[in-house]
């Protein structure tokens, strides 16, 4: 069968298996760049909530 498909498609079902496989790839590639720019993500806000809380406490001080 599988030479049969070749052979109708001219070679098409071939080329198309391929870029199927290098789509998958791609895809789990992009899924784990997408979960550590997440992961750096919160890692950002988290020190920025802790830079504005020290500059709230700054600002509380020097009005004292």
């Amino acid at each position: 069968m599988s030479f049969l498909k070749y052979l109708v498609t001219f070679g098409a079902s071939g080329r198309i298996v391929s870029k199927v496989e290098e789509f998958d790839s791609l895809q789990d590639e992009y899924e784990a760049l997408y979960r550590r720019m997440e992961d750096k993500r919160e890692s950002v806000i988290k020190t920025l909530k802790k830079v504005v809380k020290i500059k709230v406490k700054s600002i509380k001080f020097q009005r004292i």
